[in-house]
Formats: C-alpha cells, structure tokens, sequence
C-alpha cells in the first residue's frame, strides 16, 4: 500500500524570545502567588500601549545601536540599542534578530544584508507588538510533529508558519521592530562612549514620563501582569471549536471580501455575532501533498479548531511622509487574529 505524503508549511527564522526581556531578580513567595489581572481585547484596544522605546505602539522613532553576537550562539545576533531620537540611553535596550523586519519597501531599493557583528546600525522605526512562539497543545491539536515549532512571520498579513527543527520557544507577548528603509550602517563600528550622558538619560525619561496618560498601558505590564481575553471569550492561547457561515460583501474600494460571521463557540450560541476577516484567519498545519489552501466561499458552513492571538498591525501614523511608501490601506492598530489547522463542515445550509 502506497503511503501518504504530506508538506508542512515553513518559516526561516527562530531566535532567542527572551532576549527583549529587562533582567529580572527572583521574585518572593507572595509575588509568584499573584494571580494576573483580566484585560478583555475590547478594553485593551482603547487604550495606548507604551512600547519598550517609550513612545506608543506605532509612533516613529529614530533609534541607533550596535549588533552583537549572542553569548549562547554566535549565528544568533543581538541589536543593542543606545540611542533613540539622538538622545543616549543609560541602559541599552536588546532586540533579538528575530524581531526585527523590514517592512514595505520598493524593488529599486538594495536589499538590506544580514548584519554582523559589531555594526552600528541608524534608522527609523516603528515598534509592534505580536504573540510569538508555539501555543499550548499546538501539537495534539494539529498533528504536527513535535520537532517542528510555529513561529509568526513577523507582524505583516502573512500566515503564521511553522519550521522543521526549530527551538519550540513559550506562546508569548513580545515586542518587534520594524522599519521602512535600509539603514544607515557603518561597518564593524563602536558607538561612541562619549555619547552616554546618564543625566541626558534621565532627562529623556523624564519627557517620555510626562507624556503618558492614566489610561495608557506599558509594554512589559501588558506581558507580565495582565492576562488577554480575546473577542472569543478564551484567554489568548487556549483551543476552543468555533461554527459559522462565511458571507462576501464589498468594501469601500468595491472589492470582495469575505467574512466568517461566528455564531457557535465551543458548541454553544454566542450572544452577538463575532465577525472575522478571512484575512485574519489564518493557516497552520499540514496539506496533502500538491493540495493548495482554498478561499471559502459565499454561504459556507464551517467548523475550525481555533486559538486566538493579536498584533499590532496596519499602516503607522506620518507612514507616507517617513517612508514615501502608501501604507496598507488600514490604520495602525490591535488586532485580534485566529490559527487554525483544519476546517470542518464545507455546506451550505
């Protein structure tokens, strides 16, 4: 008997998560004992979250560091912050590789090569933030072999993907970079010790202090005290069974698009219909070889094993003026996104 063949979906890239992380001292008894705060995705999504740079999520900032090669890998490299907005930092702030991307760009434009070690890197950013990582029981849940990890590709519309031999890093909030145009890069650079002002340092907290509202909502108090509830009721994370019927309308510019009107989660009848874009239902798990992943169709009846996730996504504030590039067509904001592996029940009833 003939055996089946299949093809997983792949992604390029995996590094260190805990990289953007501020080191951290043990915490006491009482302190491991308290319980996360519930924040509901319709209540998040009104408020500013402060990014680790300081400014709100999409803001554009001028920032200035040097490459590094990680203590633990020297393939993996680490992007040591020291400056934003021309003012130096008292303490530098670490991306990993991983979350850094280039975003939009035209053809005419070199492409950016993969920094090394000991580069000083200046350029315009803009910070997002993503779940990262491999969910809880991603594994029973798609039948995906556990040697292979899923990893978001970046905070763009594409799919989140998975990599055959990747480290299967935690499901977790973190902060990402990206950035419109190549930056100005100066080869096996040192970035300048006399720059580092710690009372231009304080002075640049201080601004940064003054300029947050109560209602705003800080980066890593987002990530390590408060616990997302997502628009399906589920924290970020956990399975649940959703049903509903696909329905196409156009939009404003008279394209089609088609949308999954939820009216079941987890066998039982929501209150008010949840509506999703198929755009941001996307696909993780395995297809018959030669098999390609098909568009709903108006009226269908579906059934999907979900996990909801969220992102920053969209086109930033001064997008035009910073990069010349027009955006993508929708503001610069949260948004809920689901994965699923298999969808169930193609009718239409």
């Amino acid at each position: 008997m003939p055996t089946a063949s299949f093809c997983v979906l792949m992604c390029v890239t995996v590094s260190l998560v805990d990289a953007d992380r501020p080191t951290r001292t043990p915490a006491s008894g009482s302190q491991r004992s308290n319980k996360r705060i519930d924040i509901h995705f319709d209540d998040l999504v009104k408020r500013r979250v402060i990014g680790r740079l300081g400014k709100p999520m999409g803001e554009y900032s001028g920032i200035r560091g040097v490459w590094k090669a990680s203590a633990f890998s020297s393939r993996t490299m680490l992007f040591h912050i020291t400056h934003i907005d021309g003012r130096p930092l008292a303490k530098e702030i670490v991306y990993p590789r991983a979350h850094f991307y280039k975003s939009g760009g035209l053809p005419i434009v070199p492409a950016v090569p993969e920094p090394e070690d000991s580069d000083v890197w200046e350029l315009r950013v803009v910070e997002h933030s993503v779940y990262y990582g491999t969910p809880k029981r991603f594994h029973e849940e798609s039948g995906i072999p556990r040697g292979v990890a899923i990893i978001p590709r970046g905070v763009g519309v594409l799919p989140h993907e998975s990599r055959p031999g990747a480290i299967i890093v935690p499901f977790e909030l973190t902060s990402q970079i990206t950035y419109p145009l190549r930056p100005q890069i100066t080869k096996g650079g040192r970035v300048s010790r006399r720059m580092k002002s710690p009372k231009a340092s304080r002075y640049v907290a201080l601004k940064l202090e003054a300029n947050q509202s109560k209602n705003d909502i800080r980066f890593e108090d987002l990530r390590d005290r408060y616990r997302i509830i997502g628009r399906l009721g589920k924290p970020l994370g956990e399975y649940c069974t959703i049903r509903g019927r696909w329905k196409a309308r156009r939009d404003i510019k008279r394209f089609v698009r088609i949308f999954l009107h939820i009216t079941h989660i987890d066998g039982r009848p929501v209150k008010k219909t949840i509506i999703y874009r198929w755009s941001d239902i996307r696909f993780t798990g395995i297809l018959p070889l030669g098999h390609t992943l098909q568009e709903p169709k108006d009226s269908e009846v579906n059934e999907l094993r979900v996990v909801e996730t969220v992102l920053h996504n969209g086109s930033p504030k001064r997008s035009l003026e910073e990069s010349h590039i027009r955006g993508m067509g929708f503001p610069f904001k949260l948004r809920s996104v689901l994965i699923y592996h298999r969808r169930f029940g193609r009718s239409a009833r």
